[in-house]
């Protein structure tokens, strides 16, 4: 039917509800003339246990004591992203005119700009002396688009882990927790088995383990083969369809470039990988 544009668009905006914001003019202002200060650091904490104010000295010393440890990082002087840049798209190309991966694959993971992660932390409040988490900010990373490529076809073998370890080596109630909330699920479900199966408490332990800095402590090669011999065993369990040397490429080419700054210094990741990319455990 005939409607006038301009009369759906003034109808269209006049039905629409009016913004109240949550905070008075001067709280407004007294968050922004934070955020403007430079003084001062402000971090959400880790497990979301709430904001952290640091001292922006103090919040630098922190973020050094990590990036100057060379069991995990290497100090650059200069900026890799350009030539990274290349040679991600030169790889990238090289599997494409090998016939590894399609045209349209290519397009989804090649960089889209030479940028590189920004490195930060999150204070852990829960722990002494306040260490603080890593994270490699990668939205817009080189390896990105590789990163979330990788991430979105393995995710769907997660769920299939349970069948595996079952079939594979007759183990039962095997699975992932995906946060606290499947926790407690399944703890619902496990009371209701054992009052319904009258099962001896006294049989029952419940053990916790903890990894310190997991992200950085899992090995570069040694987590690549684990992931590529998985993919050659079960891959066709999902519809991944990759080779596992095309796979295995990819996945160096994430782990083998994390260069982010900081503070206008460019450093390089040699150990584990970065929590902040798509590709990292969840």
């Amino acid at each position: 039917k005939n409607v006038n544009i301009n009369e759906f668009l003034i109808s269209l905006f006049a039905n629409r509800k009016l913004f109240i914001p949550n905070l008075t003019t001067d709280e407004q202002q007294a968050l922004h003339s934070l955020i403007e200060r430079q003084d001062i650091v402000i971090r959400p904490t880790d497990k979301n246990v709430g904001i952290a104010v640091f001292d922006s000295n103090a919040y630098e010393s922190k973020v050094l004591q990590q990036l100057l440890d060379e069991e995990f990082y290497e100090q650059l002087h200069y900026n890799p992203t350009r030539q990274t840049f290349q040679r991600i798209k030169l790889e990238l190309n090289r599997l494409f005119k090998s016939k590894n991966i399609s045209f349209q694959t290519l397009k989804c993971i090649e960089p889209k700009q030479s940028t590189c992660g920004s490195f930060y932390i999150l204070p852990k409040l829960h722990k002494k002396n306040c260490p603080g988490r890593p994270i490699v900010s990668g939205i817009e990373h080189l390896t990105a688009n590789i990163s979330k490529y990788l991430e979105r076809n393995l995710t769907p073998y997660i769920p299939l882990l349970n069948q595996i370890a079952y079939e594979e080596y007759n183990v039962q109630n095997y699975f992932v927790l995906k946060d606290t909330n499947h926790l407690l699920i399944e703890i619902e479900r496990f009371n209701t088995e054992i009052s319904t199966q009258n099962i001896n408490l006294k049989h029952l332990f419940l053990v916790t383990g903890d990894i310190t800095s997991l992200y950085s402590n899992i090995p570069q090669q040694d987590g690549t083969v684990e992931i590529v011999n998985f993919l050659r065993r079960f891959g066709y369990l999902s519809n991944f369809d990759l080779s596992s040397n095309t796979i295995q490429t990819l996945i160096q080419l994430v782990l083998n470039n994390n260069f982010f700054k900081f503070k206008g210094y460019f450093f390089k990741q040699i150990k584990g990988t970065a929590m902040g990319t798509a590709f990292a455990p969840p």
